[in-house]
């Protein structure tokens, strides 16, 4: 059965169309099963949609049905808690021995969603001091520890400047802010615009949305960028900070060490910011770029080594991988001996890139229209620009790709929330290294790119004397 990326719970098998929902998870043991999925008995792609629609609303209703049905049978006490407001919930906690309530580990919890038996056994003695009897595995339970958690977690010092409602000014950050996405937004691709939300998110958390830009300086400048630096990786992904501020993720990540950013990334949101400043002096909304007289301190905390390239024994290693030479499958058993031949993304990619200098999101998203075979191998037309494939590909089925292609070459390759295919490539393939027991620290894709233009200074033609591609024929 295979998804329809346009049309989520649309799927076809053979030549009819399906419907195929998963059930929420709150609501799956009442009703028995993980998904719902039956046939539209659709031949044609227009009746399957609009089917689909009839069918996702009968679904949805029926989960929204059953969702308040359960929610009609739980206990009164469950609902009276849910309605606690955060002053009863802070008076119920004084009263339930409030040194010893105050002493437990609560960022642990935040940070890592693991909750210790002391922290439960104590929000389940409160509550039932005051009359409430809730089982610690309800939803309302959990919601109120992580109320309480909020309130008891340590406190991260944040450098916050904010000025009364009633006298915003108008260059407040904020609003000026706003403004700059609104002028320069439209020409952001999709992974400026999250490294530049993730920058101006640190600006107004630590300075306040209500903080006059025309005040920006040097102090305040260097608040933000600790912040920043001490950041964790993954912040917008890592679901053990969701809900935090920037500041408390930083202190969290530091308590339980959860890493921190590399330079390169922490570098490239105050780089952000500095373009910020930069657009607010040229509109006159600040006098001075406080950047000109403070250059912040990165450091090379976190930072990888510098990337080099592969040796022509490292190559041969690599490319000896059961993924090129036979593996259970190209997917989660790409590292695993077997006997499929799988030659799709993950086979040709490395390859392409190797042997043409592409960059890797390039190569992913490759088309047929954009290769055309030659005597002497193929011509690869990429934003403008061409570059060539060596003969040698041939031998390994390169034509047969092209003849079984229509758009794109390597279509199972998917898209990183950035927009890029080379995030989530990029990452599979330091798995690769790491699996062929490689320097995965100093190797990355880009150090097939480099290979690539260290063979250029040497010949007209990139050329690996010595690395044997026979074994990958299958």
């Amino acid at each position: 059965m295979k998804a329809l990326p346009d049309h989520p719970r649309l799927y076809i098998r053979g030549q009819i169309y399906w419907f195929r929902a998963k059930v929420p998870k709150d609501i799956s043991p009442l009703i028995g099963k993980r998904e719902i999925k039956y046939s539209l008995k659709a031949k044609s792609k227009a009746e399957a949609i609009q089917k689909l629609h009839a069918a996702s609303k009968e679904a949805d209703q029926k989960f929204a049905s059953i969702r308040a049905q359960k929610e009609a049978e739980l206990p009164p006490d469950i609902h009276s808690v849910r309605e606690l407001r955060s002053e009863d919930i802070e008076r119920m906690s004084m009263t339930a021995t409030p040194a010893r309530f105050a002493s437990h580990d609560w960022n642990a919890g935040l940070a890592r969603g693991n909750w210790s038996r002391d922290i439960n056994v104590a929000v389940d003695r409160m509550l039932k001091k005051h009359g409430f009897i809730v089982p610690t595995t309800a939803p309302p339970f959990a919601a109120l520890r992580n109320r309480l958690a909020e309130m008891f977690a340590p406190p991260v010092p944040l450098s916050a400047a904010f000025l009364d409602a009633d006298d915003y000014p108008k260059d407040a950050l904020e609003e000026i802010i706003n403004r700059f996405r609104q002028e320069r937004e439209d020409r952001w691709c999709d992974k400026t615009k999250t490294s530049n939300h993730v920058a101006f998110r640190a600006l107004r958390e630590v300075l306040g949305d209500n903080f006059p830009v025309a005040r920006i300086s040097p102090k305040e400048i260097e608040k933000v960028v600790r912040c920043l630096r001490d950041l964790p990786p993954n912040i917008s992904t890592n679901p053990n900070l969701h809900g935090l501020q920037l500041a408390q993720a930083a202190h969290v990540a530091k308590q339980f060490n959860l890493g921190r950013l590399s330079a390169s990334s922490a570098r490239s949101y105050i780089n952000n910011i500095k373009g910020f400043c930069r657009w607010a002096v040229k509109n006159r909304l600040l006098k001075k770029n406080p950047f000109d007289t403070f250059n912040p301190d990165i450091g090379s905390h976190a930072s990888r080594p510098e990337q080099r390239a592969f040796t022509l024994e490292e190559l041969d290693h690599l490319f000896a991988a059961p993924v090129f030479t036979g593996c259970r499958d190209d997917r989660k058993g790409f590292a695993t001996p077997g006997k499929n031949h799988p030659k799709r993304g993950r086979f040709w990619v490395p390859l392409i890139s190797l042997y043409s200098g592409l960059r890797l999101h390039d190569a992913c998203a490759l088309t047929k229209s954009a290769v055309k075979p030659v005597e002497d191998g193929y011509v690869l037309h990429v934003d403008g620009k061409s570059c060539r494939l060596p003969l040698l590909l041939r031998d390994l089925g390169f034509d047969d790709l092209l003849e079984n292609a229509s758009g794109r070459l390597f279509p199972e390759l998917t898209r990183g929330a950035d927009g890029y295919f080379s995030g989530p490539f990029s990452k599979w393939f330091r798995r690769l290294i790491r699996s062929c027991a490689l320097d995965s620290r100093r190797l990355s894709f880009s150090s097939l790119n480099k290979c690539y233009d260290g063979a250029k200074k040497i010949s007209d033609i990139a050329q690996y004397p010595g690395l044997d591609l026979s074994r990958l024929k299958g």
